[in-house]
């Protein structure tokens, strides 16, 4: 029987012997030599020796680098190799530390170095850092006692020269030029700026007719436009008057209008019309007794009006007896107005033009409108 050779089978599941194989081997072979020859060993036996130079200095290697450039596992293994080589203590980094020893590789870090720090604080990160830097530097310096020495100094040596003085006096006498001026202005002359007039109400005596002309009041047009700007109000209360006054009516008068208005003062006139005193509402509620209305009921001012004063300076202080005349310059209510003589330096005083009231003051107003130019 004839002996059969094994079969080898193929990706598409055929079978072929090793015969077949062996025949194709051959013709792969021969394939190969002939290309070979025809693309490579025919140009360069026809081109001579130029040919032969070429393809060894400028066509080899152009394709070998070009290999190289664009193949990243290329890449990777030179970075590699680089990277192993310069860690090498024996090797690159003993090659390194003998350049950079040499004056050759001192003076190329020198000017490597210079030009990266340049670059470096031209920008704008440097010069933040800079910055931050020499601010911090200079505040813990200036806050020891040798860096606030040197500044205490500077600026004694400075405010010695007679330049600063000359700038010093100058700038004094500009700013106190227009309160020189002001301090002989009247009070009357700048009173839209000096006095904070108050809308005065008056209280009804008769207990009925008292509430329903107060709730009339704030009923109308008038109580509704100071709601809506404000504006304060002053409660007068005459002694000796034409009107009897009952207490629980002044009460009823002093705190709805505090809650419903901007009350700002009860104030006692004469018979004839004359501040006799002003007070805030709430110290005003806690004095007023049965005595008070009694004084303010006397038929005759002159038997009452020492006890009525006596009475008013006790429970709320001499200062809401005191007033100014308009007729006063600045200068003369600074120096002779009530407040010299007062715990209360920043209370308000009352303005009276020929004994009759037309507002509020203060010392802060007066001092505030000597600064102004235009007055």
């Amino acid at each position: 029987m004839t002996e059969h050779t094994p079969r080898i089978g193929t990706d598409e599941k055929l079978f072929v012997n090793e015969a077949t194989l062996d025949y194709f081997k051959l013709q792969l072979e021969s394939q190969v030599r002939e290309r070979l020859f025809k693309w490579i060993g025919i140009p360069l036996g026809g081109g001579g020796l130029l040919a032969i130079i070429f393809a060894v200095w400028f066509w080899i290697p152009d394709k070998v680098q070009e290999f190289i450039d664009s193949s990243e596992v290329v890449q990777e293994q030179l970075e590699a190799s680089v990277e192993s080589y310069l860690n090498d203590p024996e090797r690159g980094g003993a090659l390194v530390e003998t350049y950079l020893s040499s004056e050759a590789g001192k003076e190329a870090l020198r000017k490597g170095l210079q030009t990266m720090v340049t670059t470096y604080f031209v920008g704008e990160d440097g010069q933040r850092f800079v910055e931050e830097q020499v601010r911090a530097v200079t505040g813990q310096y200036f806050e020891q006692d040798q860096g606030r020495a040197i500044i205490t100094s500077a600026v004694q040596e400075q405010f010695q020269s007679p330049e600063v003085r000359q700038i010093v006096e100058t700038a004094v006498n500009e700013a106190l030029r227009p309160a020189s001026a002001n301090l002989s202005s009247h009070i009357r002359a700048n009173q839209h700026r000096l006095v904070a007039e108050l809308t005065p109400i008056a209280v009804a005596g008769i207990a009925k007719e008292s509430m329903d002309k107060l709730y009339r009041f704030l009923q109308s047009r008038e109580a509704e436009e100071l709601r809506q700007t404000g504006k304060a109000l002053g409660l007068t209360l005459t002694a000796s008057g034409p009107i009897h006054y009952a207490r629980f009516a002044i009460q009823e008068y002093v705190e709805v209008l505090q809650q419903e208005l901007n009350l700002q003062r009860v104030v006692i006139l004469n018979p004839q019309g004359d501040f006799l005193a002003a007070v805030r509402p709430a110290p005003f509620l806690s004095g007023l007794d049965d005595e008070l209305v009694e004084l303010l009921n006397t038929r005759d001012f002159r038997d009452s009006r020492q006890a009525l004063v006596a009475l008013l300076e006790a429970r709320f202080g001499a200062h809401s007896l005191s007033s100014l005349s308009n007729t006063l310059t600045i200068r003369e209510a600074l120096i002779d107005g009530p407040w010299v003589n007062w715990k209360q330096i920043n209370e308000r005083v009352a303005v009276v033009d020929a004994g009759k009231f037309v507002g509020l003051t203060g010392r802060d107003r007066l001092i505030a409108t000597l600064l102004e130019a235009d007055i």
